[in-house]
Order: C-alpha cells, then structure tokens, then sequence
C-alpha cells in the first residue's frame, strides 16, 4: 500500500505511555528511570484542600472547597512543586531501567487563578 514505516521513528520517542489520569516517561536526570506522573487535573483536584498546598494571589480554601471540577479545570492552574526526591526502584534484572512514582509526601501544590 505504499505507507509509510512508522516504527522506525518509534523507537526515539522517549514517551513511554500515555493514560488519562497519569503518563509514564523517562527522566531526563539518568536516562534510564521511568517516571509514573499522575499530576493531572483531577489528582490536583482531589488534592486540593491539604493543609500543605500552597495557594496564590486571590484564591482561598472556602473557594477551592466549593469548586466542582469542571470550575477547577477551567479557572485553576496547578504546579507540582518537589521537596524531596523520591528513589527509583528497579524493575527486575534483566533491564536497567527504573521506576519512581510520585509520592504524595515528596511535595505540594502551588495552585493559582488562570490568566484567562
């Protein structure tokens, strides 16, 4: 049929998968560590009211609580802001990549009104 050959492209792009509430891709630090991050929308919404996120200009905890999600999405932009590292742990022997995974303790949330 005269396609093209995707597959060979395939193999440099360092996006492992894609998933509607997390993704997987590999770290930049190492070259070899996947890293599961689930900071979307709906984990910075149901994350949201902690005591250890970090709110900006305008925004208060009576209104974040009120918010349904479809106002969250729409008016909130969120930032995962580290404060530690979390260890990667190995996958098995015989590959040398590692996996980390966002602990919720390794950090908060910085969340501000949208510009527009």
């Amino acid at each position: 049929m005269n396609l093209l050959d995707v597959m060979k492209s395939f193999a440099n792009t360092d996006v492992v998968g894609f998933y509607k509430r997390a993704n997987l891709q590999v770290a930049y630090d190492d070259e070899k560590t996947i890293e599961h991050s689930d900071r979307t929308e709906y984990s910075a919404y149901v994350e949201r009211c902690r005591d250890d996120t970090d709110l900006g200009c305008g925004l208060t905890k009576e209104a974040l609580e009120d918010m349904c999600l479809n106002d969250f999405v729409e008016t909130i932009q969120h930032k995962w802001i580290k404060t530690k590292n979390v260890n990667a742990t190995v996958i098995d022997d015989s590959t040398k990549r590692k996996f980390r995974t966002r602990d919720i303790g390794s950090g908060h949330w910085h969340m501000t009104l949208c510009r527009k």
